[in-house]
C-alpha cells in the first residue's frame, strides 16, 4: 500500500479519495488475478480512517461502502479481514454527521459486530456514544441508550475484568455531555448521578483512566446550567470551589469551567444573577492579571455570558436590582470594547438590546440607549439579522423605521438583510 504514504500532500477529501483509489486499483488487480498481492486490513483500515479524518458531509457514507466491500471481500481466501478498528473508524465517520441517520447507521454497524463475532470495545461504544451526542436530533431515548452503554460496560468490567470493556474518562464525560445537550429537564441530576459513579469507580479501583478531569466537570455544569434546576448555580459553585483548592493539573479549572458557571448563573431564577456572573469575571480577571494564564483569561463568551445574566433579569417589581443588572451589563460592555484581543460581536450587540428591552421601560431613554448601542454595532460592522430582531423588539415600530428606512427598509417597511449597508455588516463571518 505504497500509495497511501502520500496522503499528507492532499487536504482531507483529496488523500480519502486517493487512498480509496489506490485501494479499488489493488483490489481490482487482485480480483481479475492480475497481481498475488492480496489488499489488507491495513490499506481498508488506513482508507477508512481518511474519510473518517476528512470530515467531509459523506464521509460516513465512503466510510461504510469500504467497510461493506471489506467485509464481502473477506469471504474470499486471503482476503481482507474486517476488525475493530475497522468499525471504529466508520462509527467516528458518522459522528461527524450530526443526523439521525448516524444514530440508525452506529446502532446497525454495531448489530453487524455481533453477527461477525468481531468483539466490541470501550473504543467502539465511546464512538456509538458520540454519534448520540453530536446528533442534532434530540430525544429522551437518546440519553436511557447511552446510560445503557455505560452500564454495559461497567457490568462487563465487573464480571469479567475485561480491559477491553473498562470503561474510561471518555465515557463517562461523553454521556455527560450527551446528558447536557438532551431534552431532558432531570440533566442536571443525570449529569451528577453519573459524576458520581465516575467518582465511585476511580475511588475503589484507584485507575486514573476513570479519573474525572476538568472537561468532565465542565460538562457537569454546563448540564446544571441547561437543567436550571432551582439550586444549579449553588451546585455549579460548589463544584468550582473544589476544583479551585485542588492541586490536580488535570481539574484545574479553565475559561470554559468559569463560562459554564456564569451561564448557570445566567439561566438561574435569582434576581442577583448579574452581580454573580459579574464575580466570577472578576476572579477571572484577577488571576490572569496575577498569573498570566491563558486559560483563565476571560474571552468573549464570558463577557457575553455575564451581559446574557443582566438581559435575563428583568426584576420590574425590584427597580433598584434591575438599575444594577443594567449598569453591571454596560459596564462589562465597556471592559469588552477596552480589551485589544477580545471584541463585541453580533451576539454582543444582540443581547444589549435584550437588555435594554427588559430592563428599561418604553420612553426616551430605552430610545437613547437603542441608538447608542446601534450606532457602535454598525460601526464594527456587525449587523446581522439577529441583531435586526432584537434591534425591532427593544427599538419599537417607529424607531426601528427611523433607524433602517432607506437602510434596507422599503417604503413598506419590509427590510431585507442584503439591502442594508455593507459596511454596517462587515464584520459577520
Amino acid at each position: 500500500m505504497d500509495g497511501l504514504i502520500t496522503l499528507g500532500v492532499y487536504n482531507a477529501r483529496d488523500a480519502a479519495m486517493r487512498a480509496q483509489i489506490v485501494l479499488d486499483e489493488m483490489t481490482e488487480r487482485w480480483e481479475e488475478g492480475e497481481s498475488d498481492i492480496a489488499p489488507d486490513n491495513i490499506g481498508f483500515n488506513a482508507a477508512i480512517d481518511a474519510w473518517s479524518k476528512s470530515r467531509v458531509k459523506d464521509a460516513g457514507l465512503r466510510a461504510e461502502e469500504l467497510l461493506k466491500k471489506m467485509i464481502k471481500l473477506s469471504r474470499k481466501e486471503d482476503g481482507p479481514q474486517p476488525d475493530t478498528v475497522s468499525f471504529n473508524s466508520v462509527l467516528d465517520a458518522w459522528s461527524h454527521e450530526g443526523s439521525s441517520e448516524s444514530i440508525r447507521r452506529a446502532e446497525s454497524l454495531l448489530s453487524v459486530m455481533e453477527t461477525l463475532d468481531i468483539k466490541a470495545s470501550t473504543r467502539t461504544y465511546n464512538s456509538i456514544i458520540n454519534v448520540y451526542t453530536k446528533s442534532k436530533q434530540k430525544e429522551q431515548g437518546h440519553v436511557d441508550r447511552i446510560l445503557e452503554f455505560v452500564a454495559f460496560l461497567e457490568e462487563g468490567y465487573e464480571q469479567t475484568g475485561d480491559d477491553e470493556l473498562k470503561p474510561d474518562v471518555t465515557t463517562f464525560t461523553s454521556a455527560i455531555d450527551s446528558v447536557a445537550h438532551s431534552a431532558s429537564h432531570k440533566k442536571g441530576k443525570q449529569a451528577l448521578e453519573i459524576l458520581k459513579r465516575m467518582e465511585n469507580l476511580h475511588n475503589r479501583t484507584k485507575d486514573d483512566a476513570v479519573r474525572p478531569n476538568i472537561r468532565t466537570y465542565t460538562a457537569v455544569i454546563n448540564a446544571l446550567a441547561w437543567g436550571q434546576g432551582y439550586d444549579a448555580p449553588m451546585q455549579a459553585e460548589k463544584i468550582l470551589d473544589d476544583l479551585e483548592t485542588r492541586e490536580d493539573p488535570d481539574c484545574k479549572p479553565n475559561v470554559w469551567t468559569y463560562t459554564a458557571v456564569i451561564n448557570t448563573w445566567g439561566r438561574s431564577r435569582d434576581i442577583t444573577k448579574p452581580q454573580r456572573a459579574l464575580r466570577i469575571l472578576k476572579k477571572m480577571n484577577d488571576a490572569y492579571k496575577a498569573t498570566k494564564d491563558e486559560s483563565v483569561r476571560p474571552n468573549l463568551f464570558v463577557y457575553n455570558g455575564v451581559i446574557d445574566a443582566c438581559a435575563r433579569c428583568p426584576a420590574m417589581d425590584k427597580p433598584k436590582q434591575q438599575g444594577e443588572a443594567l449598569k453591571i451589563a454596560f459596564a462589562v460592555f465597556k471592559a469588552l470594547k477596552q480589551q485589544k484581543r477580545t471584541q463585541a460581536n453580533n451576539v454582543t450587540y444582540g443581547l444589549l438590546f435584550k437588555t435594554a428591552k427588559n430592563l428599561l421601560p418604553e420612553g426616551d431613554e430605552r430610545e437613547d440607549v437603542v441608538k447608542a448601542v446601534f450606532e457602535n454595532c454598525k460601526r464594527d460592522g456587525m449587523v446581522d439579522d439577529g441583531v435586526l430582531r432584537q434591534l425591532r423588539q427593544a427599538a419599537g415600530g417607529e424607531l426601528y423605521n427611523e433607524l433602517l428606512l432607506g437602510n434596507g427598509m422599503d417604503s413598506d417597511g419590509h427590510v431585507d438583510y442584503w439591502a442594508v449597508p455593507a459596511e454596517w455588516r462587515r464584520g459577520i463571518k
